[in-house]
Formats: C-alpha cells, structure tokens, sequence
C-alpha cells in the first residue's frame, strides 16, 4: 500500500467510518436542538456511510483486483456501494423498528460520489 493509498483511506474510510458510528450511536440519542440539525443526524449515517464504504471498497480492490484498471475498480467500487446502500435502506421497510427514508436514500449519492471523486484526484497518478 502506498503512502497515497493509506491516505485516502484513513480520510475517505476510516475517519468517516468513525463519524458514521459515532452520529449513530451517540449523537442521535435524544437529540432535538433545532430541525435542521436533527435533519442533518438523519441523513449523516447515510453520507458518511457511502464515503466510508465506497472508499474501503477502492482500497481493497486496488489491492486485490490487479488485473482490472483503477478506473474499472473505482466506478465498481461506487456502483456495489450505492447499490448495496440503497438495498439496506429499503430492507428497512421490513425489518421490526426499521425506517424507510427517501432523504437517506438521496444522501447516499453524495456520500458515494465524494470518494469516487476523491479517489480519482488523490490517486490519479497512481499504477495498478
């Protein structure tokens, strides 16, 4: 792994990764301070969910799928995210105590498009 690399994921995977679980676990208990931010609690899970996997999905398959060109692994990455994300939140209408959202879904977008984004300007100049 280069230098590149494990920038980008503690970046784009690992500290969004943490803010994912640290929004769900903690910040969204009991908070009601004001509308926009109890909207923005709701939908943060989803966008940093779609940062924080899609890069974790980049990092592996850059390692691993050698054969297939970043470009290939970076739009894989993004379309398995996005797909997989959206999946989840509409298993949300038949799990017990699960909520569907149409803004989660929308805000997975971003979440996807900004390590997709990042990944094609950070490791640009990298060899598979």
């Amino acid at each position: 792994m280069t230098i590149r690399l494990l920038f980008f994921f503690i970046c784009f995977c690992l500290i969004p990764g943490l803010g994912y679980q640290y929004v769900q676990d903690d910040l969204r208990q009991g908070a009601s301070a004001s509308p926009g931010l109890d909207y923005f609690l709701g939908i943060a899970p989803n966008l940093f969910g779609g940062v924080s996997l899609t890069a974790g999905l980049i990092v592996i398959g850059r390692e691993m799928a050698k054969a297939y060109s970043p470009r290939q692994v970076h739009i894989g990455a993004a379309v398995l995210s996005l797909l997989g994300l959206w999946l989840w939140e509409a298993m949300q209408i038949y799990l017990p105590n699960g909520t569907f959202d149409w803004h989660d879904i929308a805000w997975t977008v971003p979440g996807v498009a900004t390590s997709w984004l990042m990944a094609n300007v950070l490791l640009r100049h990298e060899t598979k």
